[in-house]
């Protein structure tokens, strides 16, 4: 997993976990515009829900999910995007002393499917 670095932005932070998604083959490198669209894509979930590497670094996994559920629609691909997230996180994710920042309330659990990285689906 990537480690996260608490001066990143929220393209910064896009980037890491699209670099993170291609070595776990749920997303494709080539063509580039996959790729460029999905970082563009994650840059404005992360920057809606005010999530870069010094908010990561306050949070929990549970503050993960709630914040990135508030700013999408229950796509399928959020699970491997939160997956990814919580493996950022320093120290253990469940941790209930850290700070849940972006609490909200966020969509429903979708199901995940990691062929939607693949593709032009998710856009």
């Amino acid at each position: 997993m990537g480690k996260l670095d608490a001066a990143w932005s929220a393209g910064d932070l896009a980037k890491a976990v699209c670099d993170e998604l291609v070595s776990k083959g749920l997303l494709n490198e080539k063509p580039a515009f996959i790729r460029e669209d999905r970082e563009k894509k994650l840059t404005q979930v992360f920057a809606a829900a005010k999530l870069d590497g010094a908010s990561m670094a306050t949070m929990n996994g549970r503050g993960v999910e709630v914040a990135v559920r508030s700013t999408t629609q229950g796509e399928g691909w959020v699970d491997d995007l939160q997956k990814v997230l919580k493996g950022m996180l320093p120290g253990p994710v469940s941790d209930p002393s850290r700070a849940e920042k972006n609490a909200g309330r966020g969509g429903g659990a979708a199901k995940s499917n990691k062929g939607m990285w693949r593709g032009a689906a998710c856009v």
